[in-house]
Parts: structure tokens; sequence; C-alpha cells
């Protein structure tokens, strides 16, 4: 009887490769990557949020100027009205206050001019950032 060989087997050793360096590199690239662009999410979202609420400033600063500016308008008629019965002549009491606001407008604008300016930024209405 003739024997039949059987083939040794050998079995290979599973080593574990250690990462090579351009793996290890191309892996701290794409890292570095999702980090920067979650950081410039994160800083766009910051932004977003912060002009939202710089344009919500300036809706409730105008509207509470608008109702100061209707305000001041029924007061100025008021006063209109009332100097021109003083004055005999309801067009006295108009020409007298149409006066008035010209003389507060050359103060502001040729006197002082910064005043206003100084007293918007001092009160906190308009601040810089």
């Amino acid at each position: 009887m003739i024997s039949k060989s059987i083939p040794c087997v050998r079995q290979k050793k599973h080593t574990i490769r250690p990462p090579r360096l351009t793996d290890i590199i191309a892996e701290t690239i794409e890292n570095s990557y999702r980090d920067i662009s979650a950081i410039i999410s994160a800083k766009i979202e910051l932004t977003k949020l912060d002009i939202a609420e710089m344009i919500a400033s300036v809706a409730a600063w105008l509207f509470v100027a608008c109702l100061v500016l209707v305000g001041m308008a029924y007061f100025m008629i008021a006063a209109a009205l009332l100097l021109g019965e003083m004055l005999g002549k309801t067009s006295l009491g108009f020409l007298a206050m149409g006066m008035l606001m010209s003389a507060i407008a050359v103060c502001f604008a040729k006197l002082s001019p910064n005043m206003l300016k100084n007293f918007f930024l001092e009160t906190g209405i308009c601040q810089a950032r």
C-alpha cells in the first residue's frame, strides 16, 4: 500500500501591522477637517443669532420711536392750537410752533452736531460692537 502523505498545512500567524505614517497623517487631516467644519458651522450659527438679536433690538427701538413721534406730533398740534387760541388766530400758533421746531433743528445741526450722537451712545441705544 502506498501511503499518501498529507501535506502539512502551515497556519499563518495573523499579526496586526502597525499603522503607516501616511495612514496616520490622512486620519489626522480628516479629523482636523471635521473639527474645523464643526467650529465654522458653530460660528455661523452664533453670527446668525447675533444678527437676529440686533434686528429685533432695532425693530423694538423703531416701534418705540414711532410711538414717541406720534405722541410728539399730537402734543405739538395741541400746543399750536393752544398758542393760536391765545394769540387770536390758529395760524399764528402753528407759525410759532414751526419757528420753535426750526430753531431746535438749527441748534442740533449747527451748534452741537455731536450732542445727539453722544446721547445715543451713552444711553446704550446705539452700541458700538
